[in-house]
């Protein structure tokens, strides 16, 4: 036989043999993006629809649910490949909560609405035994006031220990400080001013790009930085003389990078005043750790009674000036091509 003849006839069966086999429940090209909405019927009970993006549900396996949550009903399979899975959730689904998808293998983008009109959506990207989706990133509420102060709390204080940047702007403020009662001010004045911009922000009515408060808070710091170079060489300015000016105005600045990170967060809109409070308090809190930090370690230095030289007294002005000047021309750059797309 001749060769052509014996590869057709190999080809064929092979063909013919794969045509026979059954067809499992999706092939791995079915499954990819699955598209997940989560409905809030009642307090306490849900629905649950999933679509893929190719081809079509076959089978339903139900999603990982908290311990107290279950799926009331079977799962359905629709006429058009869908599934439906109604839900119950003692207590209510919160913000602590995680639901598991089972179905897309390249992840899932889910949608919430929840019984306040409240929707949030967001793509989550798959993990090894299923794609988790923290509700949380969902706009889900946190349950109770309890819960939610605790949780905007920690997230104020986390994001302030995080924004090196805004510590950064900070310690310069304190280190042309001088006097506990400047101190006091330049601090206060500072609070009042990312507290009022951040309250605005959050409650739409001052819009301001993230990536311009980003090289503005840079610009700030190289302002700073400046400013303790000429208070070191006998030449004080604005900022040495009047330091709660200058930390009120960048404060202002500064307040809308904060409104920025809560904002990400997707707010709920029954918890917005709770967050914004806590939120604000948790900030709060780990800037005045760290300006404590701050004070008790010059504090520490200067019982060593030791005279730095005249280029020690520089350094930190010209740190601080060099780590925020790489940043401003960086978020600039990211500016400039944003722009020029």
């Amino acid at each position: 036989m001749r060769p052509r003849l014996v590869a057709g006839a190999v080809l064929g069966t092979l063909l013919a043999a794969f045509s026979l086999m059954p067809a499992g429940p999706a092939t791995a090209h079915d499954l990819g993006l699955a598209r997940v909405t989560l409905s809030e019927i009642t307090e306490g009970r849900y629905s649950l629809d999933v679509r893929l993006t190719a081809g079509s549900l076959t089978f339903a396996t139900p999603p990982g649910l908290p311990e107290r949550a279950a799926v009331l009903e079977a799962a359905l399979v629709s006429a058009t490949g869908g599934a439906r899975f109604e839900l119950v959730a003692p207590g209510g689904l919160t913000a602590a909560d995680t639901l598991v998808a089972p179905w897309g293998r390249e992840g899932v983008v889910a949608t919430a609405h929840w019984l306040d009109g409240t929707t949030g959506t967001a793509y989550f990207a798959p993990e090894p035994g299923g794609t988790p989706v923290p509700l949380a990133q969902l706009r889900a509420t946190s349950g109770t006031f309890g819960r939610a102060a605790r949780r905007y709390f920690d997230l104020g204080v986390i994001h302030i220990f995080l924004g090196v940047d805004h510590l950064l702007f900070v310690l310069g403020l304190l280190l042309l400080v001088r006097g506990t009662g400047a101190l006091i001010k330049t601090v206060t004045a500072f609070t009042l001013a990312h507290s009022l911009t951040l309250a605005l922000a959050v409650f739409d009515v001052v819009h301001v790009s993230s990536r311009a408060v980003d090289a503005v808070v840079a610009l700030s710091i190289v302002f700073v930085a400046t400013e303790i170079v000429h208070a070191e060489r006998g030449r004080a300015g604005l900022s040495a003389r009047w330091p709660w000016v200058v930390s009120f105005a960048f404060g202002l600045l500064h307040g809308l990078g904060f409104a920025g990170a809560l904002g990400a967060l997707g707010l709920p809109r029954p918890e917005i005043p709770v967050a914004l409070l806590f939120f604000n308090l948790g900030v709060e809190a780990g800037q005045l750790v760290f300006v404590f930090a701050v004070v008790a370690a010059r504090a520490a230095i200067r019982t060593l009674r030791f005279e730095p030289r005249p280029w020690a007294r520089l350094a930190p002005g010209y740190a601080l000036g060099v780590v925020a000047g790489v940043w401003l021309i960086q978020r600039l750059d990211i500016i400039w091509r944003t722009i020029a797309r």
